[in-house]
């Protein structure tokens, strides 16, 4: 973690966000504290967008309480924290977190996702074009958001295909905040007919056209489909380690 806090700063990036579940509120903590010492807030995403069980409000809380007692800094936005059988909870969610509430990533309509904002689920709304109806889709989400008072931040996890549709929709739509996913990957860079381009932790419009990405025969061939490559949604979590995060 401090490396990649150290990787986020020498970017110029201000946003550090973390996957921190229920038994995570240490590591929340740890790196609340070590992120501000190089002016960076952290936000946590608490993955129970396809969680089966999933969390529940109470739980929610339960860890921003922790969190909140371990450290002075503020949590900058708490993410998909609560399963799909528990969505309509968000509105009661927003009003006793304390912190920006976000979520949508694996919506797949805009319509759906403005019925969520005008029931006010949402400080911040994560549409992905790739999985929301395309870029066409997206700039209705910019849309809602900004009729409802919701911030959006696009959701950018993928090939280069998913990061460019994304960053071109929020190009379009006024973005302000978008991901940008710190692991180094081929599918994106070998897809880029022109590299993304991070500059004082901003990202700077691209000047391909299109949506400068390039499927080459070669690119087919080296990463050819794989039957296992799938979304696996039931996936038990590990027990938890405490005592391996300190503060001091």
């Amino acid at each position: 973690m401090a490396a990649e806090i150290a990787a986020v700063a020498a970017l110029g990036i201000d946003t550090f966000k973390i996957r921190s579940r229920g038994h995570g509120a240490d590591k929340a903590v740890w790196t609340l504290e070590h992120a501000a010492a190089h002016g960076i807030g952290v936000a946590v995403d608490m993955a129970q967008n396809l969680a089966d069980p999933g969390q529940s409000v109470a739980q929610a809380l339960a860890f921003l309480n922790v969190v909140g007692a371990g450290t002075r800094w503020p949590v900058r936005f708490l993410e998909e924290p609560l399963g799909p059988a528990r969505t309509a909870e968000y509105p009661a969610l927003r009003r006793a977190a304390g912190c920006p509430v976000a979520g949508g990533e694996t919506v797949t309509t805009a319509q759906e996702l403005l019925e969520r904002m005008a029931l006010g689920y949402y400080d911040l709304v994560q549409p992905d074009s790739t999985v929301v109806g395309g870029p066409r889709q997206t700039p209705a989400v910019f849309a809602g958001a900004a009729e409802h008072g919701v911030d959006v931040v696009v959701h950018c996890w993928g090939s280069a295909v998913c990061q460019a549709a994304n960053y071109h929709a929020a190009f379009a739509g006024g973005g302000r905040l978008a991901e940008w996913p710190m692991p180094r990957y081929p599918l994106r860079s070998e897809l880029l007919v022109e590299p993304f381009r991070l500059e004082d932790g901003c990202l700077l419009a691209p000047q391909a056209p299109g949506l400068g990405v390039l499927l080459t025969p070669e690119a087919e061939r080296r990463y050819a489909f794989r039957d296992d490559a799938v979304y696996r949604c039931a996936t038990p979590l590990p027990p938890a380690v405490p005592g391996r995060w300190r503060t001091d």
